[in-house]
């Protein structure tokens, strides 16, 4: 029996250290990750679900950034994103990345600019041209998702207190597991039957800094996190959702990982 293993990774937030600020994505805890999935491949599939980028100066919130500075900007962030993939892809036999609401700022920024179309990549061209990963434009058509057998994978819709309950009944009937929040939450309805389910909506938390430059200090209840989902042919499933503090974790193989 042929049993799928898939890597997931949650948000993700590359950005290159500058005016200050600090990267966006956690070097350490990725290091630690890398080494875990070279011991523990490969995979069958790999899916980043979305927020891959932070692009803080396409932002509607930035109106300080010089749009050179602002093209130079994403040009170093695009190239540290696709550094950052490269080792998780590798080890995937196929890759997904879904766009996530701060991908997205891309399609936002072009919008106001729109004599620049066609003379930038894309973050989605990037994805597929430099790191041959499938591309789900999910927060531009959220009809859209990574299905792999009885499970879906989204960026994420809502982030209010009782977010995995509110994505359960959005996705009535599907176990849907998503990012966008940065926390982590489950939430399984009641169903009718005599037969058991898998949690019908889950949060997996992110892999990126809790020092967020537009968090302005502020308190937040993330969790770092990354899942392995394992699928039988029927499309039913296990998975395992490990948490990460002060990069390092133990694995599932019984060993420890840091960066």
């Amino acid at each position: 029996m042929k049993i799928k293993k898939v890597l997931v990774l949650p948000d993700l937030q590359c950005r290159v250290a500058r005016l200050g600020d600090p990267p966006g994505e956690d070097g350490k805890t990725l290091l630690a990750l890398q080494k875990y999935v070279d011991a523990n491949g490969p995979y069958d599939e790999g899916v980043q679900l979305g927020d891959w980028l932070d692009l803080p100066y396409f932002s509607r919130y930035d109106g300080g950034t010089w749009l050179e500075d602002a093209l130079d900007y994403y040009e170093e962030d695009v190239a540290i994103g696709c550094g950052v993939l490269e080792p998780f892809v590798a080890v995937c036999k196929k890759f997904t990345v879904l766009e996530g609401n701060h991908d997205h700022r891309f399609k936002q920024f072009l919008k106001k600019h729109p004599h620049l179309v066609g003379k930038i990549d894309s973050p989605e061209q990037w994805a597929k041209n430099y790191l041959k990963a499938a591309w789900v434009p999910y927060w531009s058509n959220k009809q859209l998702s990574v299905k792999i057998g009885k499970a879906e994978f989204i960026h994420g819709q809502y982030c209010n207190k009782y977010h995995a309950e509110k994505h359960s009944r959005e996705f009535l009937g599907s176990n849907v597991f998503y990012g966008h929040v940065h926390d982590i939450q489950s939430y399984s309805p009641r169903v009718r039957g005599p037969g058991g389910h898998t949690p019908a909506a889950m949060s997996l938390g992110c892999l990126c800094r809790f020092d967020q430059p537009w968090l302005n200090g502020d308190s937040v209840n993330w969790t770092q996190s990354f899942s392995e989902f394992f699928f039988f042919p029927d499309g039913n499933f296990t998975f395992f959702e490990t948490r990460i503090f002060n990069n390092r974790f133990v694995g599932r193989d019984g060993k420890e990982y840091k960066g």
